[in-house]
């Protein structure tokens, strides 16, 4: 537990030492989904302003990618997970970076009673952080912070884990994930520059 606590410290002062914060993006889901997202995974719709992903049959790795790619920054969303898939687990998650079909990381937080980092990861399977079992109906808020090469995760604003960023040189759209029948809201994506 000392070690998170000394890396959110660092995590949170080279946060600090960004020149500037922008946004890039703020999707309330109050109209249709814009330009540019791209469905990796599943099927996706907005449904009474939210982003929904209806399926609870266990489709793998559902993911939705905005338009926008960042190299650094903040990816943040309310995620609610609305029923266990056909596996007995309800999941949600965010897309960290989509590079491309063979690069790319995400956060997972529920799938198979885990908390980890997934995705194409040349040379690492996932990157476990701890176990949990999501309420279904209720609303997370999962945060996402890179920056210096260091990735945050946090759920309801308590920094979870801490890890390198495997595409640290690189540039990669964010996005939402889930495992099940799950809705998203108030997506927001921040970018560091120098």
């Amino acid at each position: 537990m000392r070690q998170v606590h000394v890396l959110a410290v660092l995590l949170a002062s080279v946060r600090l030492a960004a020149a500037a914060e922008q946004v890039v993006m703020a999707e309330d889901f109050s109209g249709p989904l814009p330009a540019g997202w791209r469905a990796l995974e599943g099927t996706w719709e907005v449904r009474d302003g939210q982003l929904v992903h209806p399926d609870a049959s266990g489709a793998p790795h559902a993911r939705l990618v905005a338009a926008a790619p960042i190299r650094e920054g903040i990816i943040e969303v309310e995620a609610t997970p609305i029923e266990e898939n056909a596996y007995r687990f309800a999941s949600v998650g965010l897309v960290g970076k989509y590079v491309d079909d063979q690069h790319e990381w995400w956060f997972r937080f529920g799938s198979y009673g885990a908390i980890n980092i997934d995705g194409r990861i040349p040379g690492i399977d996932k990157i476990p952080i701890g176990s949990v079992r999501p309420e279904c109906g209720r609303t997370y808020r999962l945060k996402i912070v890179m920056q210096g090469g260091l990735v945050g995760v946090s759920v309801d604003g308590t920094m979870i884990g801490i890890f390198r960023d495997p595409f640290a040189d690189r540039e990669g759209r964010p996005g939402v994930f889930t495992e099940t029948h799950a809705r998203f809201d108030n997506f927001r994506v921040t970018s560091y520059s120098r």
